[in-house]
């Protein structure tokens, strides 16, 4: 479903969010204790040049069988792999959405970070390490998605791991179809300083 609607996402943010300079990048994570592909990103685009980045996007799906993924990576990602001119040039944070319905793994390691990455760090960072640095850039956001497994979906595990984590920062959304709008519609929210209802109408 994300690989199909994220290809209209920039089209959604230029419309709905008003931002008509605004730069996306996309990527997919998975697990890297059962994924060959566990963090794949491209690169930022103006347009919506990055849906050849979204087909090219290896979808496994294998699965590890312990309701976690590896989401921690994106923050690890976004804490040290990116440059945006907003930040760098007008201190102005971005937006970082991360979606699925699982939780994620507590740490991430040296050798992970190592293999995936190719850096070398002197020890493993807990997820809330990441959060805490990639936030020094990034409004971080995590959309749970509820039509994926009812068991994920259901789970007060989850649902208070990642309230731990984000707090009002975790969306929850029953149509994943609706991901565009939903991005769209909290960046609309977060530039413009309106409630929710006008957030809702307006988009």
């Amino acid at each position: 479903v994300l690989q199909t609607k994220l290809a209209e996402l920039m089209n959604v943010v230029n419309a709905k969010a008003n931002l008509p300079d605004a730069q996306v990048l996309v990527g997919a994570v998975g697990d890297s204790y059962s994924d060959q592909y566990p963090l794949q990103v491209g690169q930022f685009e103006s347009d919506n040049r990055f849906d050849e980045q979204l087909r090219n996007i290896i979808l496994e799906g294998g699965g590890g069988g312990q309701n976690m993924e590896s989401y921690a990576l994106a923050y690890y990602f976004a804490a040290f792999h990116t440059a945006t001119d907003a930040w760098e040039k007008r201190g102005k944070k971005g937006y970082l959405f991360t979606m699925g319905d699982e939780n994620p793994w507590p740490t991430v390691t040296r050798a992970e970070i190592e293999a995936i990455f190719g850096d070398t760090i002197e020890r493993d960072y807990t997820v809330e390490e990441l959060i805490s640095l990639a936030s020094e850039r990034w409004h971080i956001f995590h959309l749970r998605a509820l039509d994926g497994s009812p068991a994920y979906a259901t789970s007060e595990v989850i649902r208070k791991r990642w309230a731990e984590l984000l707090g009002e920062r975790v969306i929850n959304v029953e149509d994943s179809s609706l991901v565009c709008e939903t991005v769209a519609g909290i960046v609309h929210m977060m530039e413009n300083a309106l409630d929710a209802d006008s957030v809702v109408r307006d988009i």
